[in-house]
């Protein structure tokens, strides 16, 4: 039986999306913040999710079949009644000098699809 792989849909800064079984996921191996985002963004949507995989319109945490592609990351999910990001992990992330000194990134890139 052939394997059922993550279909890679588009890239943008620091994330990657992908499709699989039907929905919808963001890989995110870089947050830094160059100004580019409105305000509490970067803080509250951006660093959380840095080094994890998540869902893109669900809150569900991504399935361990689909975690399996992305060695090295994370599953997290947006937590609609407490509004912010869960992770079932630490995800492996080290500091990014930026334009205002502030980001995260993952350190090597993983073993991915």
């Amino acid at each position: 039986m052939k394997q059922e792989v993550p279909e890679f849909i588009s890239a943008y800064q620091g994330a990657s999306d992908f499709r699989w079984r039907g929905q919808r996921y963001t890989v995110r191996w870089l947050g830094r913040d160059d100004g580019q985002y409105n305000p509490g963004v970067f803080e509250n949507e951006v660093l959380p999710t840095v080094g994890t995989v998540k869902a893109f319109c669900s809150d569900e945490y991504p399935p361990a079949e689909l975690m399996a592609f992305f060695k090295g990351y994370v599953p997290a999910r947006y937590n609609r009644k407490k509004g912010c990001i869960e992770t079932l992990g630490t995800p492996n992330v080290v500091p990014l000098p930026s334009s205002k000194g502030r980001g995260l990134m993952v350190p090597e890139p993983a073993d991915t699809v």
